[in-house]
């Protein structure tokens, strides 16, 4: 797949910055790209404690490997458009793996310390907007209703 950082943790803000913070150059912390436009700042609004805020496609037949992410956070995940075919798997092992689909309309915060792994096995592309909080903001985000 591929993507972009809406905000970026590069020192150098012209430089592109990976969706999902992989770089290794000289880093500082989050602040918007030219990205950060109309709906985005709004959410940004509804969530300032959410951080990291990417766009990203996975291709028809894509995958991301099984994987945890940083222990100190949780993913936020908005889907914008997610054919039911396209899943999120989660589980400590092969025997006890829960199967997710997430349809556009909503937002869901993910635990990805337990190991995840996508597959897109649709013909069209999946596209969403990731976002992380730490895990001392949890109480926070469970406070946030309404729409945007």
């Amino acid at each position: 797949g591929y993507g972009w950082a809406i905000q970026s943790n590069h020192q150098d803000i012209s430089i592109a910055c990976p969706p999902y913070n992989i770089s290794t150059m000289p880093t500082c912390d989050y602040r918007n790209t030219e990205m950060a436009k109309g709906i985005i700042l709004r959410l940004q609004e509804a969530l300032p404690f959410a951080y990291r805020w990417s766009l990203f496609v996975q291709l028809p037949g894509g995958t991301v490997p099984r994987h945890v992410d940083d222990i100190e956070e949780y993913t936020g995940h908005i889907p914008l458009f997610w054919d039911n075919t396209s899943v999120f798997e989660m589980g400590w092992d092969e025997s006890n793996l829960t199967t997710i689909t997430m349809p556009p309309g909503g937002a869901y915060l993910l635990n990805t310390v337990i190991p995840h792994a996508t597959f897109n096995r649709s013909d069209l592309e999946r596209v969403g907007l990731v976002f992380r909080i730490n895990r001392k903001d949890y109480d926070k985000i469970l406070n946030v209703t309404g729409q945007i």
